[in-house]
């Protein structure tokens, strides 16, 4: 759909190398080590854009980094969730309504999963795995974690996820003017 960064092919395998190193469920005395291995990609997450690593470790819970099978779901429309997710390897589908109906791709370094965290309401869609070993990290943010982080840390991730949101709408904007144009 779109991309916030072009990533060299050394990025790209570093952020894999990270991930492969990791298993499907993170069990709470390992977080330390899963925010580690977050920490080695976060540098790539648009979402954590100008905030130093000691503020991203305070902001996120619960860091787990899972590969799903083909055809596996990451979430279901309609889940009760405000877990972020941000795609390391493979391509995953965005579907909606009982025949779930594809209607978007989610590409690699992508995030999603950010307006279920925004609003506090439930998933709008089902996200399913179009490739085995699709890489996804998902982790929460704290948001009682204000204390232990700089106000700016959230500041800036509030932005940054404004900044996510906008650039996801101007592309549907763009489909929807593309699909008028074709209907004219």
């Amino acid at each position: 759909m779109f991309s916030f960064t072009t990533y060299t092919k050394s990025e790209v395998k570093q952020m894999l190398d990270a991930a492969s190193r990791t298993t499907r469920d993170i069990k709470p005395t390992q977080t330390s080590l899963a925010q580690k291995k977050l920490i080695e990609v976060s540098k790539h997450i648009y979402l954590f854009s100008g905030i130093n690593n000691e503020d991203v470790i305070a902001i996120t819970n619960d860091v787990q980094f899972m590969e799903y099978a083909k055809d596996e779901v990451i979430f279901k429309e309609g889940d009760q969730s405000d877990d972020i997710y941000f795609l390391l390897r493979g391509f995953l589908s965005v579907e909606v309504g009982r025949e779930q109906k594809q209607v978007a791709r989610i590409s690699p370094m992508e995030l999603f999963g950010e307006m279920a965290f925004i609003s506090k309401k439930p998933r709008n869609a089902t996200i399913r795995a179009l490739e085995d070993k699709s890489t996804v990290i998902k982790f929460v943010v704290d948001d009682d974690a204000y204390e232990s982080a700089t106000s700016f840390a959230f500041m800036k991730l509030y932005k940054n996820i404004a900044t996510i949101v906008v650039k996801k709408l101007e592309a549907s904007n763009e489909i929807i003017a593309g699909m008028r144009a074709e209907a004219e």
